[in-house]
């Protein structure tokens, strides 16, 4: 299954469960320091998911995670988060297929993703 780095940071459908940062962030919230209540298989790998998508998005430079995280994730409207940056139209562009491009590639790196087969284009 290939996702969209994007659509992926937004939400997307997956096997009748909403797969994205904010439900795997959820996931994570609720489990909290009780990650050995969630028995069942598919919370434990929704958590690995969230784990691994984490570290892929700390694996980023400031600036990319930033655009990432605030646009994708939090929401936020696109000319703002650039101005408040102080980019450039063509230079936000940019830098923000450039995080997505290296997210993916951390991603598909990823065993949890890899076992899965779930891929991730920019």
């Amino acid at each position: 299954m290939q996702f969209k780095v994007k659509d992926f940071l937004t939400k997307y459908g997956f096997n009748g469960v909403w797969l994205g940062y904010q439900r795997l962030d959820m996931m994570n919230r609720i489990a909290k320091d009780h990650r050995d209540v969630f028995n069942d298989q598919e919370s434990r790998i929704l958590l690995a998911l969230y784990d691994e998508t984490v570290a892929g998005l700390d694996q980023l430079p400031e600036l990319e995670r930033t655009i990432l995280t605030r646009q994708y994730i939090e929401g936020e409207y696109q000319p703002i988060v650039r101005d408040e940056l102080g980019l450039k139209s063509s230079a936000y562009y940019r830098r923000q297929i450039k995080a997505r491009r290296h997210l993916a590639d951390a991603l598909n790196e990823a065993p949890t993703f890899q076992r899965l087969e779930i891929s991730f284009t920019p």
